[in-house]
Order: C-alpha cells, then sequence, then structure tokens
C-alpha cells in the first residue's frame, strides 16, 4: 500500500509538498484549486513543483476541484464546468499523473423525478467521456469518486457511468458513511474491486449524519465512529494494494501525521 495526503489549497504548494515529504508520505493528491493551487499556478511553478517532489521522492496522483458539476442541466454552465476540468486534466498530464479523480457532482437528482435523473446521470457520462479521451492522450486513468453512501448517486448509477465512460472506481470512505444508515464502503469493495476496478482510496473518519447534520467531517482516524477493520478486511480480500489518501483537514497537522501512523498499523495488523 503507498500512503498519501492532499495538499491544502489555501496553503503554499511548495510548503504542502514539504511537508508531506518529511513526513514520509508515499505521494501527494495534488487537488487543483484555488486560490495556492490553480492550474495557473502550477504551470507558472512547474519546475520548482517537479524538483521539490523529487528531492523528497514523492509521487504524485491527481484531484479536481469536488464542485465541478459535469451534469449541469444548463448546457452552458456545463461546458464551462468541463473546460476547466479539461484545463486540469492537461496540466496534471504535463507532470505526467497516471491517474486523476473526477466527481460526478449531479445537480440535486433527489429533487428530480426518475426520467430526469436519467438526463442528468446521462449529460454527466457524456462530459466525463470527453475528460476521459483528454486524460488517454497522457497515459492518464479516470478515477470517479462516491459522493455519499449511494443517495446522491446510486451503486447502479456509479456502475453506468464507469463503465459507459471506461474509466474506474475511486472509493472515499469517510463519504460512504454518510446519508446512509450503515457505511457502504464494503458493499462498493465487493462490487468493484472484485472486478478490478476499483484504483484509489481515500480515508477519513466521521459521525455519519447527512448535509444537514454531521456531515463531511474528515475527522482523524479514530475520531468518529468508523469501523475500519471491516472495510481493510474487505481491500484486502480483494487485493486492493495500491493508493490510500488521508484526507484528514485538521487545522493542526499532526493530527495527519498520526492518522497515517494508525493506518499502517492497523493495515498491517488485519488479517484474511
Amino acid at each position: 500500500m503507498r500512503y498519501g495526503a492532499m495538499n491544502n489549497p489555501y496553503n503554499n504548494l511548495i510548503d504542502e509538498i514539504k511537508l508531506f515529504g518529511e513526513n514520509k508520505f508515499d505521494y501527494i493528491d495534488l487537488t487543483l484549486e484555488k486560490p495556492e493551487a490553480t492550474p495557473e499556478i502550477l504551470i507558472e511553478k512547474k519546475k520548482e513543483i517537479l524538483d521539490a517532489l523529487s528531492s523528497y521522492n514523492l509521487g504524485v496522483v491527481g484531484h479536481t476541484p469536488w464542485y465541478l458539476e459535469l451534469g449541469h442541466p444548463y448546457e452552458s454552465v456545463r461546458k464551462a464546468f468541463l473546460k476547466e476540468a479539461l484545463k486540469i486534466i492537461e496540466v496534471l498530464g504535463k507532470i505526467e499523473v497516471s491517474k486523476t479523480t473526477i466527481h460526478p457532482l449531479p445537480a440535486f437528482p433527489r429533487m428530480h423525478k426518475r426520467k430526469y435523473r436519467e438526463k442528468i446521470v446521462g449529460w454527466t457520462i457524456d462530459s466525463i467521456k470527453k475528460i476521459v479521451n483528454k486524460a488517454n492522450e497522457y497515459g492518464m486513468i479516470i478515477v470517479i469518486e462516491n459522493l455519499d453512501g449511494g443517495k446522491l448517486l446510486s451503486l447502479e448509477e456509479y456502475e453506468e457511468i464507469i463503465v459507459k465512460t471506461m474509466s474506474y472506481f475511486h472509493l472515499d470512505i469517510g463519504h460512504a458513511n454518510l446519508d446512509t444508515r450503515t457505511n457502504r464502503s464494503v458493499e462498493f469493495i465487493k462490487h468493484f474491486g472484485s472486478r478490478g476496478l476499483l484504483k484509489h482510496v481515500h480515508i477519513s473518519d466521521n459521525v455519519g449524519g447527512t448535509m444537514k447534520a454531521g456531515w463531511d467531517l474528515h475527522l482523524p482516524i479514530g475520531a468518529g465512529k468508523i469501523d475500519f477493520r471491516s472495510i481493510f478486511k474487505a481491500l484486502k480480500e480483494v487485493k486492493y494494494d495500491d493508493t490510500m489518501t488521508l484526507e484528514v483537514f485538521s487545522r493542526d497537522r499532526d493530527y495527519l501525521i498520526l492518522s497515517k501512523n494508525k493506518v499502517k498499523k492497523l493495515w498491517e495488523e488485519v488479517k484474511i
């Protein structure tokens, strides 16, 4: 297993690389977001960034902003989001990133009847197809991240998106604990991992909840209610051994380092 961390886009990117490198992470999960990690900044500081990565032998995976609504019902808005996504893929491709996360953010599908929901999923698929085509130019794969436990998009809808766009699945363990009675990570793992479609994992803790209460807290490992042992067991059963990003967003970065050490220890302890 390779363990990574996501840069805080409000911090200087070089400082983030230094933090992760000095604390022995294997890679940075590079999210290209305002204000300090936009595509324009990455291009401007490309040599400095690559030199910093090389000095720590730090790998890179890519991450697009979660708020790009690739299935937005207004075509002009959807095209604007897609344009930004394609720009990010091009920039990441130029630094030889091998995989990048896309969030299939739907336009409030729970508010729509089934027929219109199908249209939103269709628009999302059309956008992601274009992103996958651009990624292919750089030998990059696209991984589709689950947004919650299955209300925003169902497992079947993730399946449809992945199959029709020839992309892969990205399990977010924290998200799989939201808007659901039980964490659905194991279900996602068995469905996609058994077929070799699981290519990336994000890990954080939370207490469950909905968009109105609790929601996506990105707590240190052990500070919430998620049973990581059962999830790690399921990952090992499908022989997952790739990238796992610690998405711990505490202001005190010591909790990020502590969480990495806890995850590594727990991973080693879990047997199948």
